[in-house]
């Protein structure tokens, strides 16, 4: 009897917290067509990271299509801000792959 009253309100509560409406803020997809020109769908947009770059919420984005790129976004709006210099990074077949961004804002790739 105890078991089956857990396991009622076990679900009971799974269901009204993953039953809540959720609310998109910004997409880039190709349903809507808003895929950036670097973004490709053959494995090369790789890694992301979410942090915060002198105050401001961020998200990069590594694409190794057409090169070593690291793009930054307006983690809010979705906008493209920056493109960084990859330069000098070298060594193996795909020279990045992922990106962090530590809790000081500095970026790892």
């Amino acid at each position: 009897m105890k078991k089956g009253l857990m396991l009622a309100l076990v679900l009971l509560i799974a269901a009204s917290a993953f039953g809540l409406p959720l609310t998109t803020l910004w997409e880039k997809s190709a349903g809507t067509s808003t895929l950036p020109s670097w973004f490709d769908t053959s494995n090369m947009t790789r890694g992301f990271a979410y942090g915060v770059l002198d105050g401001q919420d961020r998200l990069v984005v590594v694409s190794r299509n057409g090169g070593n790129n690291i793009y930054v976004l307006d983690a809010a709006t979705g906008d493209s801000l920056a493109k960084l210099d990859a330069q000098g990074i070298a060594g193996g077949t795909y020279h990045i792959s992922d990106v962090a961004i530590s809790d000081d804002g500095k970026i790892f790739l």
